[in-house]
């Protein structure tokens, strides 16, 4: 787990996200639910990431002739829990569900324990969202789980963004030059006058 954490920057993991999220999009576009993603699902070929392993793929109006449970079809881990007992009630949501036990690796390297609701990365709410236990609480399209997803990077990177600061001593007070940015609201050129009694 500590190899997989430390060989991968943040933004080719997203790029390893958003591969997945145009592959399933895709397959939704197509009226095709995946019901299986997993990590052993995505593929690197040619370079590229893509969704691997449709077998268990269906039709969002019919059905792939698997109707059992996901036992001993696809990965407990990664699916939905309304189609642990009945694969064949997987929805959109359920695929969505699945995309964010992805996220969540691909982040940790770690698999999700269902019966903990804390998460470790800066995207928590993405993931707890996405996997919520009720499918009505999920992301309802690929396009929603994305806007989200470029939202909280771009929160994160206003968050992480520290203003500049220049500072200048006098015997009792401190008067600070402040330029750049602080929680996205920019400063430009102040002097703040800070006593020290």
């Amino acid at each position: 787990m500590k190899y997989w954490k430390n060989t991968l920057d943040e933004e080719s993991r997203w790029d390893i996200i958003f591969a997945v999220l145009n592959g399933v999009e895709s397959a939704h576009q197509e009226s095709i639910l995946h019901r299986d993603l997993k990590p052993n699902n995505i593929l690197m070929v040619n370079g590229d990431w893509v969704v691997a392993d449709f077998g268990l793929g269906k039709t969002q109006s019919g059905s792939s002739g698997v109707n059992s449970s996901v036992f001993g079809y696809g990965n407990v881990t990664f699916a939905a829990p309304e189609q642990i007992d009945k694969l064949k009630d997987a929805t959109v949501e359920s695929d969505v569900y699945s995309l964010g036990a992805l996220i969540h690796f691909v982040f940790t390297g770690e698999y999700i324990n269902r019966s903990n609701e804390e998460f470790d990365t800066f995207y928590d709410g993405i993931v707890a969202t996405a996997m919520s236990y009720s499918s009505s609480n999920r992301y309802n399209d690929i396009s929603v789980l994305r806007s989200e997803i470029h939202k909280a990077i771009e929160q994160k990177k206003k968050l992480t963004q520290s203003p500049q600061v220049d500072s200048i001593a006098t015997l009792s007070e401190y008067y600070i030059y402040v330029k750049g940015h602080w929680n996205g609201n920019p400063f430009s050129n102040k002097i703040y006058k800070v006593s020290i009694d």
